[in-house]
């Protein structure tokens, strides 16, 4: 079949590069992807659209296309399921926009996890700057501050510092007209996903996400600067737990509420001393998650994928070892950075486009997280070890990493 995958980043690459080891797939089109993706010499980009689903339409039934991967949480928002669940001849993999409510509203989430017992921290939602700003000041932090909207990671300040807090909430609502604060939670964090539909649901392998742009946590949220799986911390006992305390009442709550999901359904996680606790939902594949959960899968995607749209028992196999990825980024990402800066990138180097941009023979910066680089190992030290030898391969005067992942 000819598959195209929605979006623009990492984890399109990585779905896509995934989806061309299926002996299912005769093509594999990225929409818009980027021209770093080339590297794979048999993906297809189009890079020509517009972002309006009729000239999406109008591509994907010029190339016969008859799945469709959503990657980009952006487009389920916009309700591009809605659009193309009609389409004769063509799957969508992603949920539809009541179900994608779960990640762009953060509001939703909260009131959704308190009606149906699920464990997350305790919240309060401000619809008014000055309110929220008065609580800031009457309380003592660490404190959490959620924008209810889509900020690619970015919308989400921890912080102990009063006077930045009470500034990220009044720049908040320049974006949202409602923004969450929650109750601070210690703990070690992991990610589990799992493909979702109706109540049907099959879970990959627990990844850990680090977040915060600096080493040892510091600095500002980010997209992700890296990631690793499996996660030692979690265990047998601990899945068990996420599977009859989160997963299954999460489910059983959007059928009780009549909302379809078909898709991947992220949960963030937090791993306490009382108990694990949901941090937030996406419902798509994480970035950068999905690069190594993908790097680390065994198992075809489109017919992980298939099986999900059939509700069809299909057990997920995966590699012996540990996958670790780390990002490199543009120099003063998440805030001001350049475009345009040259990078050298060793062409059996094992990694994915974030936001490289080929120039002829050279690749440039066109974003702020550019490459992402992964490797597998026996274990999570030598693959650490290896994929950082492999990070100190490419060359930039205009990148940084975080130099602790896997720690």
């Amino acid at each position: 079949m000819n598959v195209a995958v929605i979006g623009n980043g990492g984890r399109e690459h990585a779905l896509a590069r995934k989806c061309m080891k299926s002996s299912h797939a005769e093509s594999v089109h990225v929409i818009p992807g980027n021209t770093g993706m080339l590297m794979d010499r048999a993906l297809k980009i189009y890079p020509q659209w517009d972002g309006s689903f009729g000239q999406l339409g109008e591509y994907v039934r010029k190339q016969k296309i008859e799945l469709i991967i959503v990657g980009n949480e952006a487009y389920l928002e916009r309700g591009i399921t809605d659009y193309f669940e009609n389409v004769e001849g063509v799957r969508i993999f992603g949920p539809k926009r009541e179900g994608a409510v779960l990640e762009f509203s953060k509001d939703f989430a909260k009131i959704f996890m308190k009606e149906y017992d699920i464990p997350t921290a305790d919240f309060i939602t401000f619809t008014d700057a000055e309110e929220a700003c008065r609580h800031i000041e009457s309380t003592a932090g660490p404190y959490v501050i959620k924008q209810d909207a889509l900020a690619l990671g970015k919308g989400v300040l921890v912080t102990s510092d009063r006077s930045e807090a009470l500034q990220f909430m009044k720049d908040s609502f320049e974006v949202t007209q409602k923004v969450v604060l929650e109750e601070f939670l210690e703990g070690r964090e992991f990610s589990l996903l799992a493909f979702v539909n109706g109540d049907y649901h099959n879970c990959m392998i627990p990844a850990r996400d680090y977040k915060r742009a600096h080493d040892g946590d510091e600095g500002l949220n980010t997209g992700g600067m890296g990631s690793y799986a499996p996660v030692e911390y979690v265990y047998d006992e601990d899945l068990k737990e996420v599977e009859r305390q989160i997963i299954r009442p999460t489910v059983e709550g959007l059928i009780d509420r009549n909302i379809e999901f078909c898709g991947i359904l992220y949960f963030g996680l937090m791993k306490t001393s009382n108990g694990i606790k949901v941090i937030e939902y996406n419902t798509r594949f994480g970035d950068p998650e999905a690069e190594v959960l993908l790097e680390s899968m065994e198992s075809d995607l489109i017919e992980a994928v298939t099986a999900t749209f059939e509700k069809r028992v299909y057990p997920l196999k995966w590699k012996e070892g540990v996958t670790v990825g780390v990002c490199l980024a543009s120099k003063g990402y998440p805030r001001n950075y350049e475009k345009g800066c040259e990078v050298s990138i060793p062409k059996d180097l094992n990694c994915y486009s974030m936001a490289v941009e080929k120039n002829g023979s050279s690749y440039l910066t066109n974003g702020g997280r550019v490459l992402f680089v992964v490797k597998t190992a026996r274990d999570k030290k030598e693959a650490k070890t290896r994929c950082y030898e492999d990070v100190a391969t490419v060359h930039s005067d205009n990148l940084y990493f975080r130099k602790d992942i896997g720690l």
